[in-house]
């Protein structure tokens, strides 16, 4: 659950400084570093071979916000399927008390927009 809330409050602007280069992996708060999912950072020397700067790729990968949706949709058993097999860890719990899970993912997932 604790995942799902992380990956829909992400936001990307978190990874960058200011002047919009991009955060050393040490100075990202957890629940952002938690959220990436995957970094690669390509180095090339520069063409002229000399001293000058060379070239940096960086691509950052970071968990989908529908997939955790999705999750949290079908963990609730928002799904018609879903509802009419029931939500397993929700089984029996009251109707009430599931929408208002649901009302606090969604205010989760927009506080942070």
């Amino acid at each position: 659950m604790a995942d799902m809330a992380r990956a829909l409050r992400f936001d990307p602007r978190k990874l960058y400084n200011k002047d919009g280069t991009l955060k050393p992996i040490h100075e990202l708060d957890d629940d952002t570093a938690l959220c990436l999912t995957g970094i690669e950072v390509v180095a090339m020397p520069s063409p002229d071979g000399e001293g000058d700067t060379p070239l940096f790729v960086k691509k950052l990968k970071w968990e989908s916000k529908a997939t955790a949706r999705d999750q949290a949709l079908k963990v609730f058993g928002m799904y018609e399927k879903d509802n009419k097999q029931k939500a397993g860890a929700l089984d029996g719990l009251p109707r009430e008390l599931i929408q208002l899970m649901v009302d606090r993912l969604k205010v989760l997932s927009n506080v942070q927009r």
